[in-house]
């Protein structure tokens, strides 16, 4: 991926902050070297104290690392240094590549590894669902006693309590359970926990009474629950299915923040598929996200579907290739109504979404009783995510007219990711 513009490492920057002090380093003076070659460059920075981090970033396609302790990747080194290339590129000497830049490549094993038994490998999977079954149920009493004496009462409890029925399903083979029970804990900090706890509780009771249900339903449908319960189903094994060749566009992108795990959504649309497909990644402590596109740029590959009752999450089944192949954007809707009623729809398959794609037309930001939101050209308004913080900026790009945006539907609000501005897509 090639770096052309100052919005593009806008875009990859994980927050304002990183990206504020990220230009305060952007100064060849703060560097003690600054060098290329054809697909990457890299730089050393002299950090607090004696501390000097080895920064480096490939361009095609984008991969990144440092050696400074932060948890936020790409890091503000990084990103300064992809800042400095932009504003000048002739300050990075061409170099011969040093041996922290290079990528080493894992060793191919060349004796012959021992092929798993399908019968034990049966017996193990049948063992951990009889687990999470036990385990299930169990949850399932707990919360029939929750509801019964009141969320109220749940509000009292101390943390050795949430501990206990964290581990619990931990134990139970299930950590998509204890998941929520962990959310439900963290909900219980918030000013709005009565509304959104019993949201939660609902849910999960849905997700428990499915899982006892489990053999009465559909495939896919039992596909989705197991997905649920933390079962995830092997990428290996969703690249041997059939995939969708096409021109994916990149319409949004979005990073969630965790304490131990980061996740960014980036979602494509594909330009004569006229399909909407998800591409999940994932950083770990010192390991960035592996892809990360800018709104706007255009993938040329094979997208393969992970089964479920409403399918968006996909993979790449060939590598993808930067394209500028463009075609007219289908939205999905031009109104709120026919926007929702599709909303509805894709619940009623999966009633498990937390997220749902909206490509839509003719939107414009506007004030509805204090709060703000999108209009559509029939007057009817939905709100903006709370979490949304460049109104402005939209409102700004709108000037008062009408928009073609895209962004995810909570089930209560819309968080813009992406708009087409001067006949071209940009990220928010």
């Amino acid at each position: 991926m090639s770096f052309l513009h100052h919005s593009h490492i806008e875009a990859i920057a994980p927050d304002e902050g990183v990206l504020s002090r990220a230009k305060a380093l952007a100064s060849p003076r703060k560097w003690q070297m600054l060098a290329k070659n054809e697909t990457s460059i890299w730089g050393k920075c002299k950090g607090s104290q004696t501390n000097i981090y080895q920064s480096q970033a490939s361009l095609t396609p984008f991969q990144s690392s440092c050696n400074c302790p932060s948890r936020l990747r790409p890091c503000k080194h990084v990103v300064s240094l992809l800042w400095l290339f932009v504003s000048d590129p002739a300050i990075f000497e061409s170099s011969d590549t040093p041996t922290w830049v290079k990528q080493h490549p894992r060793p191919t094993k060349t004796s012959v590894e021992k092929q798993p038994d399908p019968h034990s490998k049966q017996l193990r999977a049948e063992a951990r669902m009889n687990n999470i079954m036990s385990g299930a149920k169990e949850l399932n009493r707990w919360l029939s006693d929750a509801i019964r004496h009141g969320t109220a009462e749940l509000f009292q409890e101390d943390e050795d309590y949430w501990d206990h029925w964290r581990a619990r399903m931990v134990d139970a083979q299930a950590p998509g359970l204890a998941g929520r029970v962990e959310q439900i804990r963290e909900l219980f900090r918030r000013e709005d926990w009565p509304e959104q706890t019993l949201d939660a509780l609902g849910e999960l009771y849905l997700l428990l009474q499915g899982i006892a249900k489990l053999p009465e339903l559909s495939p896919a449908l039992q596909a989705e629950l197991i997905t649920q319960v933390g079962i995830s189903t092997k990428k290996a094994e969703v690249l041997v299915q059939p995939g969708i060749q096409d021109h994916w566009l990149v319409v949004g992108r979005t990073v969630d923040m965790g304490d131990r795990i980061d996740v960014a959504r980036t979602w494509l649309y594909g330009q004569r598929s006229n399909k909407i497909a998800l591409f999940l990644d994932f950083a770990v402590g010192q390991r960035s996200f592996t892809h990360i596109w800018t709104v706007g740029t255009n993938l040329n590959a094979e997208m393969v579907f992970y089964p479920g009752s409403y399918p968006m999450r996909a993979e790449f089944k060939t590598a993808p290739e930067t394209s500028e192949h463009t075609a007219p954007l289908h939205p999905i809707s031009n109104s709120w109504s026919d926007s929702l009623h599709g909303y509805a729809e894709a619940l009623g398959q999966n009633p498990f979404l937390s997220q749902y794609p909206i490509l839509m037309e003719h939107l414009t930001p506007c004030q509805h009783q204090d709060q703000w939101g999108l209009i559509d050209q029939h007057h009817q308004w939905v709100p903006f995510r709370n979490s949304f913080s460049k109104r402005w900026e939209l409102i700004s790009l709108s000037g008062g007219n009408p928009l073609t945006l895209f962004g995810e539907w909570s089930g209560k609000a819309f968080l813009p990711l992406g708009i087409v501005y001067n006949n071209r897509w940009i990220g928010l």
